[in-house]
């Protein structure tokens, strides 16, 4: 397994991980600050 392809992959799974995190605390922080 070339090293590239999997530094490139675990990447990706970070990724996947933190957008929809960062996606709900920014959604979690606007509705908090609307009330």
């Amino acid at each position: 397994m070339p090293e590239a392809e999997s530094q490139m992959q675990a990447i990706i799974v970070i990724i996947g991980t933190l957008v929809p995190t960062l996606a709900a605390t920014t959604y979690y922080v606007m509705d908090r600050n609307r009330h």
